[in-house]
């Protein structure tokens, strides 16, 4: 599970492993619901789409290949 670190977090202990945040991010297993509850400063990360985008910087379509 992908969850938001809070502001200065640098990792998380959970389980006996260490889990580092990068960019703010941090994938623990999905067992370490807990750290949802309140206290812990956790939230559930945005879903990145990893599909490539369709539009060029200027957010015109893409045309041809």
């Amino acid at each position: 599970m992908r969850l938001k670190a809070p502001e200065g977090c640098g990792s998380v202990s959970w389980g006996g492993q260490s889990y580092p945040v990068v960019k703010g991010v941090v994938d623990v297993p999905d067992e370490a619901r807990e750290l949802l509850e309140p206290g812990w400063g956790f939230t559930p990360a945005p879903v990145e789409s990893e599909a490539p985008s369709q539009k060029t910087e200027n957010r015109k379509p893409k045309t041809g290949t």
